[in-house]
């Protein structure tokens, strides 16, 4: 979800900056809660085996840090992308 009151206001090297600086956050909270905290909860839950399946709970839970190096590259790839625009960023009115 995003609020996009202050973006729609701003072009060019602004507009890019603005965008990296999301993007950087994205890159942030993903890094830190989907792959630190997902390796970490998925380390823990090795020890514990589901009763039903007789798998370990920590082989359920490695999809957390997988999904979380996907996201990190599509993240990277999107920055490149607004780096190559070379600050002409698209007027989000003309769609």
């Amino acid at each position: 979800m995003r609020m996009g009151f202050i973006a729609d206001k701003l072009t060019g090297t602004k507009r890019m900056i603005l965008e990296l600086v999301i993007e950087l956050l994205v890159f942030a909270f993903t890094f830190v809660v989907l792959v630190y905290g997902g390796i970490s909860i998925t380390k823990l839950a090795f020890a514990q085996v589901t009763a039903s399946l007789g798998i370990p709970m920590g082989a359920v839970y490695l999809v957390i840090p997988i999904c979380g190096v996907i996201i990190l590259i599509y993240n990277v790839l999107n920055m490149i992308d607004i780096v190559r625009a070379k600050g002409v960023m698209p007027d989000p009115t003309d769609e």
